[in-house]
């Protein structure tokens, strides 16, 4: 009884919504057609238009319908008691689009971008769309405050003139990047990370990046990933962008960093039966592991889990174990992890083909060189994973998509590369320091020269001393992307007539080969030539200066080797830093024959209870003539900036005409501690203290016998727009009675 009465109720509620839709029912008429008939306006409707029935949702409908249609531009409902009206602008086609206000690009650009087109219909989509990509082009360029309005002309009544009036903005500049809440890195590591760079409003000299909010949006995703990668999992990201005068904005990032995972056990979980030589390597893979996350204080570090298990994955493809894979498991213990990592059975896989989409300017065999892998290897997911993270470092990649076509005996890989398209710089910029005096320096780079990856740097710099023009072009292997060749070509002036009583004039190139052995070692090899005119004799007489003036040919064979561990490319707290620099000048090749040997080596012991730490600095010289006697200008030197409390050129021998000679064999030792200036967790201001000692000895034009110097003092070193700058307070300890000395020292760069 209940469900009839239910029934019956909704039947009834059913009948009265009818009967209530029909009573409103209304007429319907249309207005402001010129050139469309009503015959014409039934054909973009499958509702019948002359119907005298419609209701609200009818004429919804119809609206709708006749929107999608490109013969009418806009509509308008009216509404009476009696009926609905619709007002119809009926489009037009596009006879021509002019642009007007747009100084900086010419009409052609501004047309490629846009989607509307002539002999099209109007359409307010596509215009609307249309103001959105040229406003977003110009902020793309810099011009971030420049609007963009659209207005039409009636060519007649079919077509019309679409016309983009832009007004242009000054090119918007980022005066400062700031950082907030980054409690763990510092300002200036961030910085490295990120695309854009600043300019402060105080350094005429200095680059910057152009105001582009897209920009900073996968600035904000780089910083994303880095946090992520090393443990912090919950970190949080933002950033506002802040008008300060004019066309110049800042940056600011804020960072809230949350918790970093730490790991708190490892588990090797390899019960096979493996033979001594396997085992001993991957014992030893193992051990390495643990010593870096120990050194690395237990945080959780994609990086240095990845590098392990590519390894050891590599070392068992090597070893014709391509059906196991060492694999981990991650499980969480609070907010942190357990490790446990063990061997899994696998069908291996052939890499099919790498397909590479996206580069519009990066050539497809540039970006196959930074791969580690290709086609007819076996996959190996933690070394593609590595080659990605590699990838995406390259300052003209902005970030990389991958996708993975698997079947039971093969890998396809798609690679979508987004590229950053501005990788060129015009770099004017002043000099300073306490050696050669203030300075300027013009110069243009490219990091991705026609496409290859290859780098250009061109210089000019005068300063005092010297005039410097220099050409280096480094080209990278296809084959190997570790491997490069460098080429240089320089030209310069020299004024020693203070020093050595003469001017220089050098023409030269030089060729070398680059490799990077791995992420900490380099080493180069290589060979130049150099035209040295040396004039001007400040006293003809003086033997050291008449055996120096002359037109000399040299030829020179140079290896260097070096191994970076340090945590700070500029202001390392933990690590060392050895770097090994030999050149040989040979004497059938070389008018002044000679062999000289330098080497340096920095230590830096991280104070666990705080930010503060112990430094070493040591830097050894030997030089050796193989024919007659090392000329003043190949000695070595000390004082200034490589010894501090003593002038440039203040320490070392002196003949009876004050001409300074140099000397062929040197050391220096260098004991400090640094630490942040007055606990500032922003890392803009360090401190150090140190004492020097050292000494320069073993002239070919005098008797100079060793005799130790030495000095102590104090640096501050500050992180500015401009980059480090340096100011020191030393004084001599021990000294010579002709050393010269120079409490004070600054420089544009770090004290150490």
């Amino acid at each position: 009884m209940n469900n009839f009465k239910s029934k019956l109720f909704y039947s009834f509620f059913v009948l009265l919504l009818f009967a209530g839709i029909n009573t409103f029912s209304k007429s319907l008429n249309f207005e402001g057609l010129q050139k469309l008939s009503l015959n014409d306006i039934q054909t973009l409707t499958d509702t019948d238009i002359y119907s005298s029935e419609y209701n609200e949702l009818k004429i919804n409908d119809l609206i709708k319908e006749l929107y999608n249609s490109d013969l009418i531009f806009d509509l308008k409902l009216t509404e009476t008691k009696e009926s609905y009206s619709i007002f119809i602008e009926e489009n037009s086609k596009i006879e021509n689009i002019y642009f007007n206000g747009n100084i900086r690009f010419d009409d052609e650009i501004l047309k490629n971008i846009i989607t509307s087109s002539i002999n099209s219909f109007l359409n307010k989509d596509k215009i609307s769309n249309d103001i959105d990509t040229i406003r977003s082009f110009y902020s793309s360029q810099g011009y971030y405050d420049s609007s963009v309005n659209v207005v039409t002309e009636k060519v007649n009544l079919d077509k019309i003139n679409l016309i983009f009036q832009i007004s242009e903005s000054e090119l918007s500049k980022i005066s400062k990047i700031n950082f907030f809440g980054n409690k763990t890195f510092s300002d200036r590591l961030l910085s490295s990370i990120i695309f854009s760079d600043s300019k402060s409003d105080f350094n005429i000299f200095g680059k910057g990046s152009n105001l582009n909010p897209e920009v900073f949006e996968l600035d904000k995703t780089k910083l994303i990933d880095f946090y992520n990668d090393r443990g912090f999992n919950s970190v949080d990201i933002s950033y506002v962008i802040k008008k300060n005068s004019f066309s110049s904005y800042s940056i600011n990032f804020y960072i809230n960093e949350n918790y970093r995972t730490r790991i708190l056990d490892i588990n090797f979980d390899y019960n096979e039966n493996l033979d001594t030589k396997l085992y001993q390597k991957i014992l030893s893979l193992n051990e390495d592991l643990k010593k870096q996350l120990s050194d690395n204080q237990n945080f959780y570090d994609f990086e240095i889990i990845n590098d392990y298990l590519s390894s050891t994955n590599d070392f068992l493809i090597s070893q014709n174990l391509a059906n196991k894979i060492v694999n981990i498991n991650v499980t969480e213990d609070a907010d942190d992890y357990d490790l446990n990592f063990y061997f899994d059975e696998i069908k291996p896989k052939i890499i099919d083909k790498i397909n590479i989409t996206g580069n519009a300017i990066t050539k497809d065999s540039t970006l196959r060189s930074k791969l580690s892998i290709e086609p007819g290897d076996y996959y190996n997911k933690y070394k593609f994973e590595r080659d990605l993270n590699y990838l995406k470092t390259l300052r003209y990649i902005n970030s990389v998509d991958s996708d993975l076509s698997e079947n039971p005996t093969s890998v396809s890989i798609d690679l979508d590369i987004n590229e950053n398209k501005k990788t060129g710089n015009i770099l004017l910029a002043g000099t300073a320091n306490s050696d050669t005096g203030l300075g300027l320096s013009f110069g243009i780079s490219d990091d991705n020269i026609f496409g290859l990856g290859d780098k250009i740097n061109s210089s000019v710099s005068v300063n005092s001393k010297s005039l410097l023009f220099n050409i280096d072009y480094q080209q990278y292997f296809t084959s190997n992307p570790y491997l490069s060749n460098r080429y240089k070509f320089f030209n310069s002036e020299k004024d020693f007539t203070s020093s050595y009583g003469y001017k220089s004039k050098n023409i030269g190139i030089s060729y070398s080969i680059y490799y990077d052995i791995d992420d900490q070692t380099s080493s180069n090899v290589g060979i130049d030539y150099t035209n040295n005119e040396n004039h001007s004799a400040t006293i003809s007489s003086d033997n050291s200066i008449s055996d120096s003036i002359g037109e000399f040919n040299n030829f020179k064979i140079f290896y260097s080797l070096t191994k970076d561990s340090t945590n700070d490319r500029l202001y390392p707290s933990e690590g060392s830093l050895n770097r090994l620099f030999f050149e040989l000048s040979p004497d059938e090749l070389s008018d002044d024959p000679f062999i000289r040997i330098t080497i340096k080596n920095s230590i830096f012991f991280d104070n666990s209870l705080n930010s503060n730490f112990f430094f070493i600095d040591n830097n050894i010289g030997l030089a050796e003539p193989l024919k007659g006697k090392l000329k003043t200008k190949e000695t070595f030197n000390l004082g200034g900036l490589n010894f501090k409390g003593f002038k440039y050129n203040g320490i070392g021998p002196l003949n009876s005409n004050n001409i300074y000679l140099g000397g062929n064999k040197y050391f220096t030792s260098t004991f400090g501690y640094g630490s942040k200036f007055l606990f500032d967790e922003k890392d803009n201001v360090n401190f150090k203290l140190f004492t020097t000692v050292g000494s320069l000895w073993d002239s070919d034009y005098t008797n100079s016998e060793f005799k130790l110097r030495s000095s102590a003092g104090i640096s501050f070193d500050f992180l500015t727009a401009v980059g480090p700058i340096s100011f020191s307070y030393s004084v001599p300890i021990n000294k010579s009675n002709k050393d010269e000395s120079d409490n004070f020292n600054f420089t544009i760069g770090t004290s150490f």
